[in-house]
């Protein structure tokens, strides 16, 4: 049995929104119009990892085809994403739901928490529709440091995200990360994929990020 560490929170299973925060209920409020009056057959929601797919055209454009929706929100953490999940109408035309969320608990939470925080979003989704397909992003490698802790807590949810994915719906999968595709040899980050916080994604992360998701 895995043993919880000092890290762990049951503020991460509990659904959470960020009333509070200015601007979040309007974005949460339009984004589920947008969703219930769509006929999207792909959405993204999570942090600001998904939501900077739209800053660059070009790559968003590659999720066309699908009338794609993005419902990334800064700053969200895994709790705040079930929260939205469990009061959003997802239309039978979604086909696909990608989501990309875990890094902003990264610090204060547990790698076994996040990882089935991830797994518990996917199942609320299949619980609205059993047979839309859930692909949970594995979180990406951030900090330039390559001993930084997050690095190591990162490795570890993605470990246990795999684990508890092969236990879960066979309706819900794991996009796995290809490490050479994101750092150098030498274990820092490949800084051509990233913003100069080493987290946000420049826009040939978001292009490498698209294929994995694509393919």
């Amino acid at each position: 049995m895995t043993q919880i560490s000092q890290y762990s929170y049951d503020a991460i299973y509990t659904p959470s929104h960020r009333f509070y925060k200015l601007g979040w209920n309007k974005s949460f409020s339009d984004q589920r119009r947008s969703v219930e009056n769509s006929k999207s057959s792909l959405v993204i929601i999570g942090d600001s990892i998904a939501s900077g797919f739209l800053r660059y055209q070009e790559v968003w454009s590659l999720f066309r085809k699908f009338k794609a929706l993005n419902l990334g929100i800064g700053g969200d953490k895994c709790e705040n994403v079930l929260w939205r999940c469990q009061h959003i109408n997802f239309p039978p035309s979604v086909q696909f739901t990608v989501i990309i969320c875990g890094v902003n608990n990264i610090d204060r939470d547990d790698p076994y928490d996040i990882a089935k925080s991830l797994i518990n979003i996917g199942c609320s989704l299949t619980q609205q529709n059993e047979n839309m397909k859930i692909l949970i992003s594995s979180i990406l490698p951030r900090d330039k440091n390559r001993d930084s802790f997050r690095r190591y807590k990162i490795i570890e949810c993605n470990n246990f995200l795999k684990k508890l994915c092969i236990n879960s719906s066979n309706n819900i999968n794991v996009i796995s990360i290809d490490k050479n595709e994101w750092l150098e040899p030498n274990g820092e980050l490949n800084i051509n994929r990233y913003h100069t916080d080493f987290l946000h994604l420049a826009e040939s992360g978001y292009m490498k990020l698209s294929s994995s998701i694509l393919k």
